[in-house]
């Protein structure tokens, strides 16, 4: 009887649920269909808008020479892939990466493990950034420059430099097909899931990387018609971006997942293929037309902070400590 029971339970759950499914999907695409042709049907039918039977009239916001959809209200994931489509086009298998050294001998390889065990006590204090930048490495960018609507173009290049490191980053996985460090050391315990995909290079580096660089080509490239560029900002953003790279790529080593020799030459390959980006986009009759028109949105974005002080010039930012002197010999003074 019990298992006649489970079995019921089990078909009426089932059943309930196939029902439920079928039901909401034919529902809703009755519905749809339906309230679409009957909603299209009075909308061509009525004179509410001024129209009568028969006519086109309706059409008042429609040229079909001029209108067309509003690049500005394209998702910046999205325009980052029209972009990546124009850098696919063009040889950039041809800037490569060279082998890794540890894979030559088993000395070199116990090098770079023993480089990963003295990273282990960090993984307390960098868990949740490790995490973050596991799992959302997009956002992490597009918050610390500040990429999301008031910079569209900006949220753009950083999704474009990331799909471009991932799809660079996977064909030379491929070709290399590293093992991952706890295939060669189990005890490591890495801190996340294994990704499902070789070592070498390191897609987190390489990403990263490639964000800084292309936001210093976006601001410096001294293409025409796209604004002037913005030295001051590139030098004020060049030392924060690089250190965010760094340590965004030396903590893929404290979860346990790369080794330093993927981190290091990950970095050398972002900076040739940024150099190569950089050629073709000063090139006459550059094929990356799509960058360039993002590299021009980009200043755009930029304008209101690019007349800052050179950083050198700025006033060093006052410690808690000193802040607080002030605050308490103001007092004293007004008490006395």
């Amino acid at each position: 009887m019990i298992y006649y029971g489970d079995g019921g339970l089990d078909g009426g759950l089932d059943g309930g649920l196939d029902g439920g499914l079928d039901g909401g999907l034919d529902g809703g695409l009755d519905g749809g269909l339906s309230g679409g042709a009957s909603g299209g049907f009075a909308l061509r039918y009525s004179g509410f808008l001024g129209g009568s039977s028969g006519q086109s009239g309706y059409f008042m916001a429609f040229d079909k020479d001029k209108t067309r959809f509003s690049k500005s209200a394209w998702s910046p994931e999205l325009r980052g892939m029209v972009v990546l489509s124009q850098i696919l086009a063009e040889k950039w298998m041809d800037v490569g990466i060279k082998e890794p050294s540890y894979i030559k001998t088993s000395g070199q390889m116990a090098v770079q493990i023993k480089n990963l065990i003295d990273l282990q006590p960090l993984r307390g204090g960098r868990a949740g950034e490790i995490r973050d930048q596991a799992y959302a490495l997009g956002s992490v960018w597009r918050q610390f420059l500040n990429g999301g609507a008031k910079r569209p173009a900006t949220a753009c290049l950083v999704h474009l430099a990331i799909g471009l490191g991932h799809f660079v980053g996977m064909y030379w996985k491929w070709k290399f097909n590293m093992p991952r460090p706890v295939q060669v050391y189990p005890a490591l315990t890495p801190l996340l899931p294994t990704p499902p995909h070789s070592a070498y290079p390191s897609g987190h580096s390489l990403q990263s990387h490639l964000v800084r660089l292309l936001v210093q080509d976006a601001l410096l490239s001294p293409v025409a018609g796209i604004g002037a560029p913005l030295p001051n900002l590139a030098k004020a953003l060049a030392q924060p971006t690089e250190a965010l790279a760094d340590r965004i790529a030396e903590n893929r080593e404290v979860a346990g997942l790369h080794y330093q020799e993927d981190s290091l030459n990950s970095r050398d390959l972002a900076i040739d293929l940024s150099k190569w980006i950089s050629s073709l986009v000063k090139k006459k009759g550059s094929p990356f037309t799509e960058l360039i028109d993002l590299y021009k949105d980009i200043r755009t974005e930029w304008t209101e902070i690019s007349q800052l002080q050179q950083p050198d010039q700025m006033n060093p930012i006052r410690t808690i400590v000193e802040v607080l002197t002030d605050i308490v010999e103001h007092k004293s003074d007004s008490e006395k």
